[in-house]
């Protein structure tokens, strides 16, 4: 069986038309955004669907609520963060993200399970032409990781990732009662890993 994960209540409206397995349609285009942000900053945020690898392959499957918001800093520079909102669902018999040769077991009924995930990154961007905001806005598509997500905004332009990422994903399974039976953690971070995701 699988586990059917829930997004949080201020992330549904923007998530209900997705769907695990599915290719999400892509909405319609906002207006362009080819500008040097002379003032203030930008915000794109994304709808995406995607696998996630743990230290020993890909554990599960994440739908993501992604939000950039890219500043400028100078002349041809810019400063961009992402933050991702979302959930996750576990692949049974895969290896457990954060241990080689454990493996996700058998899932119970997803009703009475919630997953969560969140985090982020940030980058410094170099480029003489100013961000393409319909790259990462809405639906989109073969999502990059976030290594690769500034290159789709700055295709011509050089894109750092700085050493501060971080994703935390929780699951908790609750009983057919609805009490807590376990509440599983992991962090992947630059600074390291922690927890685990063992499935309900």
């Amino acid at each position: 069986m699988r586990l059917t994960t829930r997004i949080g209540a201020a992330l549904i409206a923007a998530a209900t038309d997705l769907a695990i397995g599915t290719t999400a349609a892509h909405a319609a285009p906002a207006a362009h955004h080819h500008h040097h942000l002379a003032t203030g900053y930008s915000i794109a945020v994304a709808q995406i669907v995607r696998p996630d690898s743990g230290v020993a392959g890909t554990w599960a499957t994440d739908q993501i609520n992604r939000t950039t918001i890219i500043t400028r800093t100078g002349p041809n520079t810019y400063h961009a963060s992402i933050s991702d909102e979302g959930s996750f669902q576990t692949i049974p018999g895969a290896n457990t993200p954060n241990t080689p040769g454990v493996f996700i077991t058998a899932l119970g009924n997803g009703f009475r399970s919630t997953a969560a995930l969140g985090g982020g990154r940030t980058y410094d961007i170099t480029s003489a032409t100013g961000p393409d905001l319909n790259a990462i806005n809405g639906h989109v598509a073969n999502a990059p990781s976030s290594d690769g997500w500034l290159n789709l905004a700055f295709p011509h332009g050089v894109v750092t990732a700085n050493n501060d990422w971080h994703w935390t994903y929780s699951l908790t399974c609750r009983t057919l009662f609805g009490l807590i039976q376990s509440f599983q953690s992991w962090t992947n971070s630059a600074a390291g890993n922690s927890g685990n995701i063992l499935g309900c």
